[in-house]
Order: structure tokens, then C-alpha cells, then sequence
């Protein structure tokens, strides 16, 4: 059984009485509802709130229902929220396109609010498994899935690893609902990171406890690294340096200068720099370490 009362519903569609019958559908499970009149509302309250479901009206003013669900499946917060689209056309190649597009059910007008319900409880519960509960954020498998799909179809990337330095000891002196919410602060800072650093295409996602990945392009790797760490070192500055103070570690696997022919390799290569980083770095300060090595590879450093 879904638990209540533990999800965010944002309904968007440019008719408040559109928007008011889907939220009463949705009501004996007592989910909070946001509403979007329009594409970049939607887009943007997608962003804020990562909701547990979109309902999206296809015809919007403005920004419309495609535009945005395209916008939302570029963005790694938004990713992987389940999107049920509204239609009111039964035209095959309108909802081939929106499936292509990665919506993941459609209904058309009129609907039964049973039905879309029905539907969007059954999105919700599916999706709550690839998803971190704890961080917000697309789980491991997620990573991993789009690391198979770049190295299958040859695409240069970069894997990183976040992992928070200290976490143990920050939950013995503060409490570990304390360092609950320092892991939902650090999936905030890669994923703010990633966005003023990467281009469009990245994914980030929650690995579990205090470790993070996000796959981008090599090019992009190493400025959303450093901006991660000086984030982070902001965000930490209150706390007095030394036991129990956190700090970010990253690890960045590329296929820059070799070739990473599996997608457990370049998680492998990934850790290791990380514990390199543990072991060389005292500074108790957030660093990241690229690997610069080539084919056949040389002896870790």
C-alpha cells in the first residue's frame, strides 16, 4: 500500500478547473498538489520541488507541454519523475512522439479521475525504487544504466564520485538526523554544481549514505568538481576544522585520454581516486582528483 500524505503532485495545465479535478482525484490519498498555468512554470516548479508526479496538459500557452517535458528529461533532478501527459487528441503519431520524448502514460480528455489516479499512483509506486529517498535525487542504478548506455554507443564521458569525507565522525558529535541533512545538502551542491558548470545531458543521482555520481561530458568534468568543492567548503565554513568536520571528495573517471570499456570500470577508477584523495590530502578542505593516465595503464599513482 502507498504511504500518504509523503508526495508532491504538480498538475499543469492552463485551466484551473482542469487543474482543481485532478487534484480531487488525487485527494483521499491526501498528496499535496502545486498547480502550473504554462511550459516554464511547470519547468521551474519541476526543478524546485522534484514532485513525485507530473500531470502535463500538452496544450499550454506559451512554453507548451512537449517543450517542457523535453526541458525536463534534459535535466538531471528532473530525469526520472514520472510524467503523465493529458491529451485531447487520439492522433498515434502525437502520442508516439510524447513517448519518444520520455512521458511514461498518457490520458486523453475527458478523463476518468479514477482512472488517472489509478495510472499515476501505478507511475509513482514503480518509479519509488529507482529513486533515493533520503537525497531527492535518481538512484545507483540510474548511474549506472546511462554510463552502459555511453559506453555502448561510444560516447566520450566522465564519471564522478562525490564521497562526503568525515561522515561518520559527524554523526557520532551531531546525531545522524543531522547528517541526513548534510547528505541532502551535498546532493543539492552536485546538482547546482553540475548546472552552472556542465552542459545539457548530465546525470546525477544518489549512490547511497554519503556517496554521489553524475555522468557529463569530460569536458565539463573537472569545473563541476571545483565548483562542488568550493560549494561545499562555503557551506561548511560555520563549522570549527578538524574531527567530525566534513569535506567532499571527488573522483572523475574519463575517457579523455583511455578507454573505460565498461561501465565498472569507470566506477572502479572512480573510488580509487577517491581513496587516493583520503589517503594523500590532510587538509581536511573538499579536493578532487582526474585520472590522467593512458592506455596500457601505468601503476597507480
Amino acid at each position: 500500500m502507498m504511504a500518504r500524505g509523503e508526495a508532491t503532485i504538480l498538475v499543469a495545465d492552463d485551466e484551473e478547473a482542469v487543474r482543481g479535478m485532478v487534484g480531487r482525484a488525487f485527494a483521499p490519498w491526501k498528496f499535496r498538489v502545486l498547480g502550473a498555468r504554462d511550459g516554464d512554470e511547470t519547468v521551474a516548479l519541476a526543478r524546485a520541488e522534484l514532485p513525485a508526479l507530473v500531470v502535463l496538459d500538452l496544450a499550454m500557452p506559451g512554453k507548451g507541454g512537449l517543450a517542457a517535458l523535453e526541458e525536463m528529461r534534459a535535466c538531471s533532478g528532473t530525469r526520472c519523475i514520472p510524467v503523465l501527459v493529458l491529451t485531447g487528441s487520439l492522433d498515434p503519431g502525437e502520442k508516439a512522439a510524447v513517448l519518444e520524448l520520455g512521458a511514461d502514460d498518457y490520458v486523453t480528455k475527458p478523463f476518468s479521475p479514477r482512472e488517472l489516479a489509478a495510472r499515476g499512483r501505478g507511475l509513482i509506486r514503480s518509479s519509488a525504487g529507482g529513486m533515493s529517498q533520503l537525497a531527492g535525487l535518481p538512484g545507483g542504478a540510474a548511474l549506472e544504466a546511462e554510463t552502459a548506455r555511453r559506453v555502448a554507443a561510444g560516447v566520450p564521458f566522465a564519471f564522478l564520485r562525490f564521497e562526503i569525507g568525515g561522515l561518520g565522525k559527524f554523526n557520532s558529535l551531531h546525531g545522524f538526523p543531522a547528517g541526513d541533512r548534510l547528505i541532502r545538502a551535498a546532493g543539492g551542491i552536485v546538482l547546482s554544481s553540475l548546472t552552472a558548470k556542465a552542459g545539457r545531458g548530465w546525470l546525477a543521482g544518489h549512490i547511497g549514505g554519503g556517496v554521489f555520481g553524475a555522468v557529463c561530458a569530460p569536458a565539463d568534468a573537472e569545473d563541476a568538481a571545483a565548483e562542488a568543492s568550493r560549494r561545499f567548503d562555503l557551506a561548511s565554513a560555520g563549522l570549527s576544522r578538524g574531527a567530525g568536520t566534513p569535506c567532499l571528495r571527488i573522483g572523475i573517471a574519463t575517457t579523455a585520454r583511455r578507454r573505460l570499456g565498461h561501465q565498472a570500470a569507470a566506477f572502479d577508477v572512480a573510488r580509487e581516486l577517491v581513496a587516493y584523495i583520503k589517503k594523500m590530502d590532510k587538509s581536511g578542505r573538499s579536493a578532487y582528483f582526474v585520472d590522467r593516465r593512458t592506455d596500457p595503464l601505468p601503476a597507480c599513482p
